[in-house]
């Protein structure tokens, strides 16, 4: 009995035998900004062995015939890695490694998209994750030549109907929507953090992989995360009842793994010092963040503001003040560094039709008002004159809880106690007594 082979050959540049660098543009509506493609995926240190060993032309014959792989399962790209099983779907959680490949070519029939995903990163080193409202058996048929990853990405998206956007340390798959959110609600989850003590940072700032098997409930991975961050989870029961086939995720801080499971069921979460609150999502979520600009490029401004619809955009003498996307503050902060006199950002108060959620014991009112604004970058104008003939220290102790409240409601519950109000102009903050 003949057993038929298919083969894959695949064919280098031996001209240097170098990882040569390609740089690929990205698109900040899709999410990513650069896509970083490497001719070989074998380590600096092993290729320069091999150079060391073998004349030229012998490496690049013996790079052609090593290449030249059997397959079992179907044509595969001619950029993927050789599988001497036909399995093309790991036991367990896999992390690629960091090496890339050239550009890609593709001929797939009626594959998958969990094998087109785990086909991807296998050959291109990264992590990719599909969403829990995808479903992975849908098939993909794909023939490209010479293709960059984010336009494969693209190909895929487009032909399910889906959307992906690149985080660094995994690529995601899903609808549309929550693409276009996750960036931004990763931005959110990490100004929260930022804005802890500093003793309460690590624990969320930690970076480590996580894995879980097969039929685990996302619930109990939640669980296990808050639980190695030695946090309390409060309201767990909001993350509905699944089983999950085994995977897992790269190294990456706790926010945004939080932020990867729970957007699969339209939910978020709340930081606290000692607690993590799973609350349900509420779209959109944006970022409000304030930025000085030259006078004189008030057109170019101008016509920035006419792209993005969906953002507020608040053009003043010598700051712009911008509510939206975390895609459309990379725009805007491209712009400004292209412009001249060397602008700068002055500000960054994020503000998510953002909510704080604190609790304080027994803080002096002055230090903390000023390690929110140096959080936030805040303009902080005391009536020092005025706040010593009240008689009033700002080294008293307040004591409050919050949750889900704005910044005014914030600065209020910090300075009401100690008989001082406040005035507030975008993010410059006044604060005098409440009875002068």
């Amino acid at each position: 009995m003949k057993r038929q082979i298919n083969s894959c050959v695949r064919i280098y540049s031996v001209k240097t035998l170098q990882p040569q660098r390609l740089i690929v543009s990205g698109d900040p509506v899709m999410g990513t900004q650069t896509t970083e493609c490497l001719s070989f995926r074998t380590p600096a240190a092993e290729m320069r062995s091999h150079q060391s060993l073998l004349p030229p032309l012998a490496m690049a014959f013996f790079f052609v015939l090593f290449l030249t792989v059997p397959f079992s399962n179907g044509p595969l790209s001619a950029s993927e890695p050789a599988k001497k099983q036909a399995s093309a779907q790991p036991e367990g959680p896999y992390f690629p490694s960091t090496g890339s490949v050239d550009l890609l070519t593709l001929s797939w029939r009626n594959v998958s998209l969990q094998q087109a995903a785990t086909r991807l990163g296998r050959s291109t080193g990264r992590h990719l994750m599909l969403d829990r409202r995808v479903n992975p058996d849908q098939k993909v048929s794909l023939d490209t030549t010479g293709a960059t990853l984010r336009q494969v990405l693209g190909a895929i998206a487009k032909q399910q109907k889906i959307g992906f956007v690149d985080l660094e340390e995994t690529i995601y798959l899903g609808p549309d929507l929550t693409c276009r959110e996750l960036r931004t609600l990763i931005a959110l989850r990490e100004t929260e953090v930022a804005l802890l003590p500093k003793p309460e940072q690590a624990a969320f700032q930690r970076s480590a992989p996580l894995s879980w098997p097969r039929l685990a409930a996302p619930r109990g991975i939640v669980r296990k995360i808050v639980n190695r961050a030695g946090k309390k989870l409060l309201h767990g029961e909001r993350i509905p009842h699944d089983l999950w086939p085994a995977g897992g995720l790269p190294a990456m801080s706790l926010p945004r793994q939080l932020t990867l499971l729970l957007a699969g069921f339209d939910t978020t979460f709340s930081v606290k010092a000692n607690s993590i609150e799973i609350v349900p999502l509420s779209t959109p979520s944006t970022i409000r963040r304030t930025y000085e600009f030259p006078p004189n490029r008030l057109s170019a401004l101008n016509q920035f503001r006419k792209t993005l619809p969906p953002a507020t955009v608040n053009i003043q003498e010598h700051t712009v003040i911008l509510e939206g996307r975390w895609e459309d503050h990379q725009r805007l902060q491209a712009l400004l560094a292209t412009l001249p006199g060397a602008p700068r950002r002055l500000h960054r108060q994020v503000e998510r039709r953002q909510t704080f959620t604190l609790k304080v014991q027994d803080q002096p009112a002055g230090p903390l008002i000023d390690h929110l604004a140096s959080r936030l970058d805040l303009e902080v104008e005391w009536k020092l004159d005025a706040i010593e003939a009240a008689k009033i220290r700002l080294t008293d102790p307040v004591s409050f809880s919050v949750e889900g409240a704005n910044l005014e409601q914030l600065l209020k519950a910090i300075l009401d106690p100690i008989g001082l109000q406040f005035l507030r102009e975008g993010s410059r903050v006044r604060i005098f007594p409440s009875n002068p």
